[in-house]
């Protein structure tokens, strides 16, 4: 029985952090988006507010609409993926911690060394890319 309640506490949780999910897609997402494009449009205004011939409008708006589209991706890729990812491995490190202190700290330890690896490479790869995409 004790297995059972544990599995209905686990999906609980999993319910209430995908309602959390669809919330934060749905309002958070568009409204950020909004604030995001309407600040770029008022910088741009105001930049070139002397002189609106030096303006392509066209070439303007889809690169703000790309550029929206770009950190919308990220946000929902933060929200939808990191997030459970994170969690799950928080509660895993305190869970070997609570069964055994050794093999809980061998596990935060082998966490710790993945993320400082990550850090360490991505700054490799956000060059590379960038690179890659002004060829």
């Amino acid at each position: 029985t004790e297995i059972i309640i544990i599995i209905g506490i686990v999906l609980f949780i999993k319910l209430l952090l995908k309602i959390c999910t669809h919330y934060f897609e749905g309002y958070h997402v568009p409204n950020y988006l909004s604030y995001l494009r309407h600040t770029m449009y008022r910088n741009i205004l105001e930049k070139y507010s002397e002189n609106f011939k030096e303006l392509e409008s066209a070439k303007i708006i889809s690169k703000i609409f790309e550029v929206s589209k770009y950190l919308k991706d990220f946000m929902i890729f933060l929200i939808a993926e990191l997030g459970p990812i994170s969690m799950t491995l928080v509660s895993t490190c305190i869970y070997y911690f609570m069964v055994n202190k050794t093999i809980g700290i061998i596990i935060l330890s082998a966490t710790i060394l993945i993320f400082i690896i990550l850090y360490k490479y991505s700054k490799l790869i956000i060059a590379t890319s960038s690179k890659r995409e002004a060829r």
